[in-house]
C-alpha cells in the first residue's frame, strides 16, 4: 500500500455529502476458519474518518483513521486485536459510493461499511 501519512495527505477534502457515521464489518473465512469479524465503526467528516475496530478477541477496540478524497477514495488503517488485546496496523484502500463505503484489505477480505441515518 505504501506510505500511508503521505497518501492520506495527498487526497484533498471531500465534500460534506461523505460525511457521516458508517458501521459495517469485515468477514474473510479465506484467511482462517474461525475468522471473528471485524467491525469497523468511524465517523467522518470534512474527509476524515475515526472510529473504531473491534473484534470478540479483545474488549478493547483498536483505532481506525481514515482519510476521503473528493472522488470517495478511501485510505485508512485500523488496529487489529489479538486475543492478547496486542495490536497490529492494517492498512486498507476503499471508495463511498452513495451511502457505502467499500473497503479492502487485500482481496478476499473486504467491508461494507453503511451510512447511518
Amino acid at each position: 500500500m505504501g506510505d500511508f501519512a503521505n497518501t492520506a495527505a495527498g487526497l484533498s477534502p471531500a465534500a460534506s455529502s461523505f460525511d457521516g457515521q458508517y458501521f459495517g464489518a469485515f468477514r474473510s473465512r479465506a484467511v482462517r476458519a474461525n475468522f471473528d469479524p471485524i467491525q469497523i465503526n468511524v465517523q467522518v467528516v470534512s474527509g476524515r474518518g475515526t472510529g473504531t475496530a473491534t473484534t470478540d478477541a479483545c474488549g478493547v477496540p483498536g483505532e481506525v483513521t481514515l482519510a476521503v478524497g473528493s472522488s470517495g477514495a478511501v485510505v485508512g488503517r485500523f488496529q487489529l486485536k489479538d486475543d492478547n488485546c496486542q495490536g497490529s496496523a492494517m492498512t486498507f484502500t476503499g471508495q463511498i459510493k452513495g451511502d457505502r463505503m467499500d473497503i479492502k484489505i487485500v482481496k478476499g477480505m473486504e467491508a461494507l461499511l453503511v451510512k447511518q441515518p
